[in-house]
């Protein structure tokens, strides 16, 4: 699934940088995060996200594609319109929303 990502600015607490673009198939860097979904903040679902890096958009907007690292997770959440947050630990770095691909 593709979204759209939101990237907290570092003086609000996020990154100091957005995770790069992945211009290489052949060299995919991948960030795993943790992801919850707005509708979902049952602690036990959260799961780790497999996210890639298509394309800045903005400063602080980036095009991606987004799965779960782990096979076990709900796929079902990845649906198109569905809101999401992203964390490194406790912290909130990004916010986004899913579209069709």
């Amino acid at each position: 699934m593709n979204a759209i990502i939101r990237w907290i600015p570092f003086i609000e607490g996020g990154r100091k940088k957005p995770f790069p673009v992945n211009e290489d198939e052949k060299e995919r860097r991948k960030y795993c995060p943790i992801i919850i979904f707005d509708d979902d903040y049952n602690i036990t679902s959260n799961w780790s996200a497999e996210i890639y890096i298509l394309s800045n958009i903005k400063d602080n907007e980036s095009l991606a594609k987004i799965s779960y690292l782990s096979e076990e997770a709900p796929f079902n959440n990845l649906i198109n319109n569905k809101k999401f947050k992203l964390f490194e630990g406790n912290r909130f770095i990004a916010e986004g929303i899913l579209i069709s691909e």
